[in-house]
């Protein structure tokens, strides 16, 4: 996944990946601490057990400030 931040400010929180099957609730997979600079570009990547559902799957991507707020969100379908 590559992160653009084309503003001038700087930006530091936590990327939270959670997996959506269905319409159960979404289950956390992964998170970390991340940072993007004024105008930088950075990738993140996760590897995860995907479970034994052979479809209807959606994976969610928030990005989080330190103060709890949710500054961008990323959505997929996986079929």
């Amino acid at each position: 996944m590559t992160l653009i931040n084309s503003s001038h400010r700087a930006y530091a929180g936590t990327l939270i990946a959670r997996m959506h099957v269905d319409l159960g609730s979404p289950r956390e997979i992964t998170r970390s601490a991340f940072a993007l600079g004024g105008e930088e570009t950075k990738t993140w990547s996760f590897s995860y057990n995907v479970g034994p559902e052979s479809y209807g799957r959606g994976l969610e991507v928030r990005f989080v400030d330190t103060d709890g707020g949710v500054v961008d969100t990323c959505r997929n379908t996986l079929a």
